[in-house]
């Protein structure tokens, strides 16, 4: 079974003025041995059941709260990719 590797960039958005605004993940997902992107993988948080799926460039985008998740991504043909992400506050702009 094929393997995928997941990228991710955390990107903090530093327009959150309060603690519990959406923070966005962006990630990209790619097939392991051949290093091309995988389209339409499902990039799942357990806790808060949100799903994307990454587009043409193996790429996608969520917002989340910032706290500590449990990621998966999954894809017919690969082998299911676990990783624990931490997302944290971004800063206020003054």
């Amino acid at each position: 079974m094929k393997l995928l590797r997941l990228s991710i960039a955390i990107a903090l958005l530093c327009t959150a003025v309060f603690a519990d605004a959406p923070q966005q993940i962006t990630g990209r997902v790619i097939d392991q041995s051949s290093q091309k992107p995988v389209e339409n993988a499902v990039f799942y948080i357990e806790s808060t059941n949100q799903f994307v799926q990454s587009d043409a460039n193996g790429t996608f985008k969520m917002n989340v709260l910032p706290g500590e998740y449990v990621a998966q991504i999954m894809r017919v043909g690969y082998e299911t990719a676990v990783q624990t992400i931490a997302i944290r506050e971004s800063a206020s702009q003054p």
